[in-house]
């Protein structure tokens, strides 16, 4: 088990899914994400988030998306290729929660507003600092949020339905987390780990008042049900984004 590697996919997920904007209008966020690895940079990703009171869409690649229908209040892993969906399996991250334990209670944490103000591209932001720590090493993620973006109690459930997947989450980090109202068009996570060092930024590059349609937010009627695996699911999402 490479826990630097399911710890960081964990936070970055996390990361990846925490978008709230006001509910006034819906949106289309574009992000680039890029990783540093050990001394090896890989290739940037650009992700697209679309957001609405009907739900999230967050195409993770050409060939994988996630998507949140709330509707149903259910999350689907999307292999969009192949036409086919994974419904998410809340047993299963009850077996991996359990099988972290030990490392999850030797977690420490603090969060904080460290006063800086910082400009990122367009916004004004004020930074924040997490660092996390435990047997598995350690990790600090800095969040540039602007304040003028504020997070919509709308979607509040599903941005708790996408934090309680993250099987290294403790209650107290989010209820911390939720301090910071606005919206995070930067995201930087450092992480020291017996496994080695990396780096992953997030940016927000653009983000677009769109109309979105509820169908956006429905699974397709040609897609096929399979079992729930997320690790083939990264495998396809990170093949896809090599191409």
């Amino acid at each position: 088990m490479n826990l630097r590697k399911n710890f960081a996919l964990a936070c970055t997920l996390l990361l990846a899914l925490m978008v709230a904007l006001p509910a006034v209008a819906d949106y289309k966020i574009t992000r680039s994400d890029t990783a540093v690895v050990g001394d090896k940079a890989q290739d940037p990703v650009e992700q697209v988030i679309y957001l609405s009171d009907h739900g999230m869409l967050i195409k993770t690649s050409e060939d994988t998306a996630i998507l949140y229908n709330a509707k149903e209040d259910e999350i689907y892993f999307l292999l969009t290729g192949n036409k086919q969906y994974m419904k998410m399996d809340w047993a299963k991250v009850a077996a991996q929660k359990e099988a972290y334990s030990k490392l999850i209670d030797s977690m420490t944490f603090t969060f904080k507003d460290t006063k800086r103000k910082e400009k990122v591209g367009e916004w004004n932001t004020n930074v924040w600092e997490m660092i996390v720590e435990g047997s598995f090493g350690k990790s600090e993620m800095k969040f540039y949020e602007c304040p003028d973006l504020k997070t919509s109690p709308a979607i509040e459930k599903a941005t708790d339905k996408f934090t309680a997947m993250n099987p290294f989450s403790k209650p107290e980090m989010v209820t911390e987390m939720k301090k910071m109202k606005g919206f995070p068009v930067k995201t930087v996570i450092t992480q020291e780990t017996p496994g080695g060092s990396s780096e992953v930024t997030q940016l927000v590059t653009k983000i677009e008042e769109k109309d979105l349609k509820p169908d956006m937010f429905e699974l397709h009627k040609k897609f096929k049900e399979i079992d729930f695996d997320y690790v083939k699911f990264n495998k396809i999402q990170a093949a896809a984004n090599k191409k």
